[in-house]
């Protein structure tokens, strides 16, 4: 299209390459849950970290060696999984006993850290 001084006409920024780039950098915004497509409930991460695993709660209702059921839901924990309690103290294996409440996050289909919810 051309105007009255022989100019083309550019309709919009979204017609050329960099209107592209932006479409597709707002899709998958929305598809990784970023603020377009909401929040995500999710544990804090350190810088650079790339999980994204969730953080769930529960009592547990079973354990025996590293193979767990909380809310009796079965999983399997992480040979090097993380036991601490709320006040991010070293907790073991032992501390995860029937009864207890926990909060966990599953990665890679196995339990990474669990963290013992201390009564007050």
């Amino acid at each position: 299209m051309e105007n009255r001084t022989g100019q083309h006409w550019k309709p919009s920024v979204m017609s050329g390459w960099l209107g592209s780039l932006l479409l597709v950098v707002l899709a998958l915004l929305a598809v990784e849950g970023g603020p377009i497509g909401g929040l995500r409930d999710v544990w804090a991460q350190p810088a650079g970290s790339t999980s994204n695993a969730r953080a769930m709660q529960g009592e547990i209702t079973a354990r025996q060696g590293y193979d767990i059921r909380i809310n009796h839901q079965a999983y399997t924990l992480r040979r090097a999984v993380i036991i601490k309690d709320d006040e991010g103290r070293p907790k073991s294996l032992a501390d995860l006993t029937p009864g207890a409440m926990v909060t966990f996050q599953v990665k890679q289909g196995q339990i990474d850290e669990i963290v013992v919810v201390m009564p007050r």
